[in-house]
């Protein structure tokens, strides 16, 4: 029996806070939720009172987020339990009169604007309904409206748009059953969100939406959604083949589980306190910046079907120290410590973790995009003579390099190689480059000079103005 059915047993009782708890532990309640019950209740009965009983959900979400702050309790358990409670007990929003609606203005530029900071916008995929474009209010706890009036006429609020929530300082956000979409990065760098809740209604929710979420424990998901699924706190698809969004607060070993084909686009988008993950033997691709900012990983193990990575899929993972691959994967390899092609000539990503020498294996022609990107540690770095491309942000943010050698063989370096080597005070690029990209050693600030094939056509941004260029003949030239 799961705790919800537990609710419905004691129903009739669940209105008498001073023997809740004891009539849940008859019950059969597991010891945490009993002892979290009677916590709250001794804590400010009050508080517990207006959490579970009040018909007004926004009281509610108020008060949960008090005895949080009285308790010390995470608020995401505090919700989940008071949520049930809640729902045993029938107590759903009654339907809000168009008079009691929260009244818009128009606020010129196609926006509406209402009462404590929410700016509306019409969605263009549906008659009388707006989308939530931005919200520049300064409640910790937020609801968004069912639906808001103007000039007499009911428009229902039915999507969250692009960034709406990015960088505020909102702690929970009540999404109401309606809501259809979820916009790209509309909650990211929201650092004190605690608590999330997908409505059953949404049927999209967009890349990065709670990206840089730092405090968010856990993303759940209303029973009987269309679209998505929750299983400890993360968010799949329906299917749950794909994993799509990861809490920032994540932490802990993480066990994605058997049956899992795809991680998506920034799914573990700087999820630094994770400390170990281990991917399913079902695993078959990894999007763009799937673990881009996962610091606390020491090791990747690849399984041995994984068959595709994204761009920047590992980048800032300053934490690795060795990526390996399983036997009998035929796309990838591993040499050194270092995620290979399988054939070995591209280097995809080198393990920043103590890494203070950039060692290439000698069958790598192409040091792919991001490879050595924010490995903070490393002080040399040789290209060798099998080399021929060093791909876009190769090595940029390596803010210890200061010895840099480029051989002969190398035919093109790409944008932003090198940005951001801020230790960095000579280079010589070999007569064979017949390409550079823009800014390729932008910000190298303390680059003093560069000798370069007078054949080599630079763009202003290639070196920063204060370094001196020494244009040379060479048997290219």
């Amino acid at each position: 029996m799961d705790r919800r059915e537990l609710f419905e047993k004691i129903a009739d009782r669940l209105r008498d806070p001073a023997s809740l708890a004891r009539t849940m532990s008859e019950s059969g309640f597991d010891k945490k939720d009993v002892n979290v019950v009677k916590f709250m209740v001794s804590a400010s009965e009050e508080d517990f009172r207006a959490a579970a009983y009040s018909e007004d959900a926004s009281a509610s979400t108020k008060a949960v987020t008090k005895l949080s702050e009285e308790t010390s309790i995470e608020r995401a358990t505090i919700a989940s339990l008071i949520a049930e409670i809640r729902s045993t007990l029938g107590l759903v929003r009654p339907a809000t009169h168009v008079s009691e609606l929260m009244e818009v203005k128009n606020a010129g530029n196609n926006l509406m604007l209402g009462p404590g900071g929410f700016l509306f916008r019409p969605d263009p995929n549906r008659v009388r309904s707006l989308f939530l474009y931005r919200y520049v209010g300064e409640d910790r706890d937020v609801e968004v409206p069912e639906a808001v009036q103007m000039g007499g006429l009911r428009y229902e609020v039915d999507s969250i748009g692009d960034s709406a929530f990015k960088g505020t300082k909102v702690e929970s956000v009540a999404l109401h059953d309606g809501i259809r979409t979820v916009g790209a990065t509309a909650f990211r760098d929201c650092s004190e969100l605690k608590s999330m809740t997908i409505p059953r209604t949404v049927l999209e929710v967009g890349v990065g939406a709670f990206r840089g979420c730092s405090a968010l424990p856990s993303i759940e998901v209303e029973e009987g959604s269309r679209g998505y699924a929750s299983m400890d706190g993360i968010v799949y698809d329906r299917d749950l083949k794909e994993l799509l969004h990861a809490p920032g607060g994540l932490g802990g070993d993480v066990r994605i589980p058997e049956g899992t084909e795809r991680i998506g686009a920034f799914a573990f988008y700087g999820c630094e306190k994770m400390a170990s993950v281990s991917l399913p033997s079902t695993l078959k691709a990894i999007g763009d910046s799937a673990f881009n900012g996962c610091s606390g990983l020491s090791a990747l193990r690849m399984p041995a079907s994984l068959a595709s990575i994204g761009g920047y899929a590992f980048s800032g993972c300053s934490g690795i120290k060795g990526f390996t691959v399983e036997g009998g994967n035929t796309a990838y390899s591993s040499m050194d410590g270092c995620l290979c092609s399988k054939d070995g000539r591209t280097l995809i990503k080198a393990p920043a973790g103590d890494l203070t020498e950039a060692r290439i294996p000698a069958s790598v022609e192409e040091v792919g995009t991001g490879a050595f990107g924010g490995c903070l540690k490393i002080e040399k770095a040789r290209i060798g003579p099998g080399v021929r491309s060093v791909g876009q942000d190769a090595f940029k943010g390596c803010a210890s390099l200061k010895d840099l050698e480029i051989s002969e063989g190398v035919e093109s370096i790409g944008k932003y190689a090198f940005f951001g080597c801020t230790s960095l005070e000579e280079v010589v690029v070999p007569d064979t480059v017949k390409s550079m990209g823009t800014w390729a050693f932008g910000d190298c600030s303390a680059l003093k000079k560069a000798s370069v094939p007078s054949s080599l056509e630079l763009g202003p941004t290639s070196f920063p103005q204060s370094t001196e260029i020494v244009r040379r003949r060479g048997k290219n030239n």
